[in-house]
């Protein structure tokens, strides 16, 4: 049977964009479980945001963090891991880029003309990104506990976000936009993520891996183009992101019709049931 491990955005694309609920999704979310397909978050949260969201979802699988700057695999997962990775508590990471401190060193070398068209996650404080994100206290503490880049709250206009984007990566950064916040870190992606842990998952199966990529927005383009099978799940703020017109599953590219969570029940059935060599009938038994 064809191996598939599915990645995907939480904010707006499993979970609601202004609730945050992911109900609609839970009975999709079980059969896939009980099936023995992975379903990875792949995401802009940190590490501390996805232990509360993980045991929400019942999700023991790895995730990736902070917009693929970080995979994070439970020890034992694998029965070989990969050899350059880093022990933290009950997780091995790999870290595809520097630390949060060097980001934000970054933005404080940038123009004060330009320091004046955005505030940082640090300077927003946890008030700041609860009134930013509708979050309560302890998700947004947990939002705030960054390892890996800096988000910024956008408060110039689209031209001085251009400049600022240009400015970042001539210091050698790189920006991602994201549905609330513009993302500051390295130079990796989700799909850069995504590619090594379809990697892994591969050499366990030694099988090749088919994958499924779930996003709402500009900071999971990468991930879309990657994946074998591209959904966009449909926000109800923003019109769907753009594949580059290079990328080769642009025939295979489903827009649901519904948002979070429906759509991601949408999108994932549509592409399981036409998956060549997968049993899409295990599904609907379990849900």
């Amino acid at each position: 049977m064809t191996k598939v491990v599915i990645f995907t955005d939480m904010d707006g694309t499993l979970l609601d964009h202004h609730t945050y609920s992911h109900q609609a999704a839970d009975s999709l979310l079980a059969s896939l479980q009980q099936t023995g397909v992975p379903v990875i978050p792949t995401t802009s949260k940190t590490f501390a945001e996805l232990q509360q969201l993980r045991r929400e979802l019942n999700n023991q699988h790895p995730f990736i963090c902070e917009n693929g700057a970080g995979v994070y695999i439970p020890k034992g997962y694998f029965s070989q891991m990969p050899s350059d990775l880093i022990n933290i508590g009950d997780f091995r990471l790999k870290a595809f880029v520097q630390d949060r401190q060097h980001w934000r060193s970054l933005l404080a070398g940038l123009d004060t003309e330009l320091q004046a068209e955005f505030i940082t996650f640090t300077d927003l404080g946890v008030d700041g990104i609860m009134k930013a994100t509708g979050l309560p206290e302890e998700q947004a503490r947990q939002s705030a506990d960054r390892h890996f880049g800096e988000p910024v709250q956008w408060r110039g206009s689209e031209q001085s976000l251009q400049r600022f984007c240009e400015a970042v990566s001539e210091l050698g950064g790189n920006t991602l936009v994201g549905g609330r916040f513009v993302h500051v870190s390295g130079a990796t992606d989700k799909g850069k993520a995504l590619q090594w842990l379809a990697q892994c998952y591969s050499d366990q199966w030694q099988a090749k891996v088919t994958t499924v990529a779930l996003g709402d927005g500009g900071n999971d383009v990468a991930m879309l183009a990657t994946a074998d099978y591209p959904i966009i799940v449909r926000s109800p703020t923003n019109p769907p992101p753009q594949l580059p017109t290079s990328a080769r599953n642009q025939e295979r590219l489903i827009i649901t019709q519904h948002t979070a969570p429906q759509g991601w029940v949408e999108g994932v059935s549509q592409v399981l049931a036409e998956l060549p060599g997968f049993d899409y009938s295990q599904i609907t038994q379990h849900n």
